[in-house]
């Protein structure tokens, strides 16, 4: 009995244990669940980490060319100046020449007018040197003029590139702006995602400790569950041995009670018997006397004998 019920404790107890056991099985498998989706995390995170650091090598690229083309167009930006500075100056030296030019011109054209009204007709060969001379300085101050207005063209022109230059660099400042914008946001996220990085390796380091802890627990566990089976299957055998010597106590007790019966009734039986035979005796002894006291004839007294013979064969044990 006492090894019946240690078997059942102990069957208890295993049961228990494996629930225990079970249900640490079931979280160690969460947590190996969450270590994976953790994982894809992660590499999701290093995916997004090495984008973001593409994308802001890609922003100081863009942002150092910008500079670059930044720097080239302030210097064409100089240079295209000091060429209208000078071009001004030179405008300015040419309209004070085309302005000198002009009042000659006009000058030149009143006295031409005045000397063809004052000078004498029939002398036309003594003039014709002079027109001539006159004729020549016209085409030399049409050819400066031609060159001045396409000096005033160029500058013009130059003034077109200028602020199409400017627009381009006022262009290129909003860009750069927004380049520069865009990489301290990329430089903000970068961080946080170096941040979570790190908070997420320093989780998994200490996961990976408790997991080790929980899987040491666990094997422990299955040894503690493996002697436990031992036990009862040792208790069990036990157990059936005992059965067996339970059976046989209890069909020896059986028989006792049996055999006790049986000795109860042959009891009473010889105590039938037992009074029969001192019945029996008590006549016998009874007839004997009436034997020796009535001296009966030898006749009778074989026909006593012969009468008491089977008496006495009937009832052996009784002497």
């Amino acid at each position: 009995k006492q090894d019946l019920s240690k078997l059942r404790s102990l069957t208890m107890a295993l049961v228990e244990d494996r629930k225990n056991m079970a249900e640490r099985l079931f979280q160690a498998e969460e947590k190996i669940n969450r270590k994976e989706s953790k994982r894809n995390e992660q590499s999701n995170l290093a995916t997004m980490t090495e984008r973001l650091r593409e994308e802001r090598h890609l922003a100081l690229r863009s942002k150092t060319d910008l500079e670059d083309k930044i720097k080239v167009i302030i210097k064409e930006k100089d240079e295209l100046q000091d060429r209208l500075k000078t071009e001004e100056e030179r405008n300015r030296e040419l309209q004070g020449k085309i302005s000198t030019m002009q009042k000659k011109f006009n000058i030149f054209d009143n006295r031409k007018e005045k000397e063809e009204k004052y000078t004498n007709i029939s002398i036309p060969n003594n003039t014709n040197y002079p027109c001539q001379a006159e004729d020549n300085k016209v085409r030399e101050l049409t050819k400066e003029l031609d060159e001045l207005r396409r000096r005033l063209q160029e500058k013009e022109t130059i003034e077109g590139e200028l602020s199409k230059v400017e627009e381009s660099f006022e262009s290129l400042e909003k860009r750069l702006k927004e380049e520069q914008r865009r990489s301290r946001g990329l430089t903000g996220e970068l961080e946080v995602a170096k941040k979570e990085l790190s908070e997420y390796k320093q989780g998994e380091k200490q996961e990976v400790n408790q997991e080790h802890l929980l899987l040491c627990h666990l094997q422990k566990e299955q040894v503690k569950c493996r002697l436990l089976t031992r036990e009862v299957e040792t208790l069990k055998e036990k157990l059936q041995k005992l059965v067996g010597t339970e059976e046989s106590i209890c069909k020896v007790q059986t028989d006792r009670s049996t055999l006790q019966r049986k000795l109860i009734q042959q009891e009473a039986k010889n105590k039938d018997l037992a009074g029969v035979r001192e019945k029996l005796t008590s006549e016998l002894d009874r007839y004997k006397q009436i034997q020796n006291n009535n001296n009966v004839s030898h006749h009778r007294q074989t026909t006593t004998e012969q009468q008491s013979e089977p008496v006495e064969s009937m009832f052996p044990d009784s002497y």
